[in-house]
């Protein structure tokens, strides 16, 4: 089972969301930068599998004002629409573990937008 889609956005490098659902979540991540980048930094949306620990996502040669999506329900990842895959370390799909979850950005020159559907067991 999922709740309704729940959408939190903003700007700044820290930003902490709730997920109210008692299960791992799948997220959608979207970041428009205000200014052309080598890469931005992105932690507390991927975990190893088994230990948890959490792994950071690098996204590089970003473009000013093009939407870069991380799309943890099918899998995508694209900057304004087109594959962005070959510019992305990431190590596992984006998620949100149930309660409080802190995302962090090295970066604080964009907006972000994250989108998720609690899911319950």
């Amino acid at each position: 089972e999922h709740g309704e889609e729940i959408s939190v956005s903003g700007m700044g490098s820290r930003f902490y969301i709730n997920n109210p659902g008692d299960a791992e979540t799948p997220a959608v991540m979207e970041i428009t930068p205000f200014i052309g980048k080598t890469s931005i930094t992105i932690k507390g949306l991927v975990r190893d599998r088994y230990t948890q620990e959490e792994k950071p996502i690098t996204v590089k040669r970003i473009s000013q004002r093009k939407k870069i999506v991380l799309d943890g329900e099918k899998g995508l990842f694209t900057e304004d629409g087109i594959n962005k895959m070959g510019d992305i370390d990431i190590w596992g799909l984006p998620i949100l573990l149930p309660g409080t979850n802190l995302i962090e950005m090295d970066q604080a020159d964009q907006e972000m937008k994250l989108r998720f559907k609690p899911r319950y067991i």
